[in-house]
């Protein structure tokens, strides 16, 4: 985790069975982080779900809504066509 904080590392993989506690461990992760780094924009958290995101197009527009959300941008200039390209 230390190494993500300072730009090291962006990525992390977390494997493990079903009940093995992987949501709680990255929620326990993210709230320490958020105690520690208190500041507003410091880092923002973007979830996404497999089985509702689909393909990089809607995982796309999910992460500017959620992120317009965060910075409180109004979600009318995140305009879907330029995410998609259009």
């Amino acid at each position: 985790m230390t190494r993500a904080v300072h730009g090291e590392s962006n990525s992390l993989l977390l494997l493990g069975g079903p009940g093995s506690a992987k949501s709680a461990i990255v929620t326990t992760a993210l709230e320490q982080l958020k105690q520690d780094h208190p500041e507003h924009g410091s880092f923002y958290t973007i979830r996404l779900d497999g089985q509702i995101q689909t393909d990089d197009k809607i995982a796309l527009r999910e992460i500017a809504r959620q992120l317009a959300l965060e910075m409180n941008i109004e979600t009318e200039k995140v305009h879907p066509a330029r995410i998609e390209g259009n």
